[in-house]
């Protein structure tokens, strides 16, 4: 899909001043991902309250659930009461990228995203933090104070388009790959031993 982001900068500064957004969700059930998530919930929790609505680390009375038919559209109305949202993945390694990011950014919060080292080539990086951007965590705090204290500057990059000119051919572009592909096996024409993908690179 080419997401397209319909908030516009004054929606997002209205939001900011108009209601009193919480300072960060974070909303997972896997206790065994990647060390960074659980260093992301204890670091950001130095400077503000951080909520964690799932069954990990949870410390509110009410949790969000993947078990429940709905479960994207439930984050993203959880999400939708903070300013920043923690979109950090199980793991991390070129390509994988799941639902995280694109909830926290259908909220209009802040994504603190950890995960897909390549992210910038299928969504904006000034549309969301990048964790693997900074040189620590320390690093990453200083940025996070800087945004929550200027509601200017939240309301710029709430507001920012999810996706480029750019990210959108790149998408189209990726999805042809994948179709040729597909077509590619089924093709009595093409010899069996090209039915395979190959590596790409040097």
């Amino acid at each position: 899909k080419n997401y397209i982001n319909n908030f516009s900068y004054q929606d997002a500064l209205n939001k900011v001043k108009n209601n009193n957004l919480k300072f960060c969700n974070f909303i997972y059930s896997n206790s065994q991902a990647h060390e960074t998530r659980d260093k992301l919930f204890y670091k950001l929790s130095e400077y503000k309250r951080v909520d964690s609505l799932g069954p990990h680390l949870n410390n509110v009375n009410t949790q969000g659930s993947r078990n429940q038919g709905n479960w994207q559209q439930i984050s993203i109305e959880l999400k939708s009461n903070y300013k920043f949202s923690t979109a950090a993945e199980n793991a991390c390694f070129n390509g994988y990228t799941s639902e995280k990011l694109m909830t926290s950014l259908k909220a209009h919060t802040v994504p603190i995203y950890f995960g897909n080292p390549n992210i910038a080539k299928d969504f904006n990086p000034e549309a969301f933090i990048n964790v693997n951007d900074y040189e620590n965590l320390d690093a990453l705090l200083a940025k996070i104070k800087e945004i929550d204290d200027d509601d200017e500057l939240w309301a710029k990059i709430v507001s920012t388009p999810w996706r480029t000119e750019e990210h959108i051919k790149y998408y189209e572009q990726q999805v042809l790959n994948y179709k040729n592909f597909i077509k590619n096996i089924f093709d009595v024409n093409v010899p069996l031993a090209n039915k395979k993908r190959l590596p790409v690179g040097t």
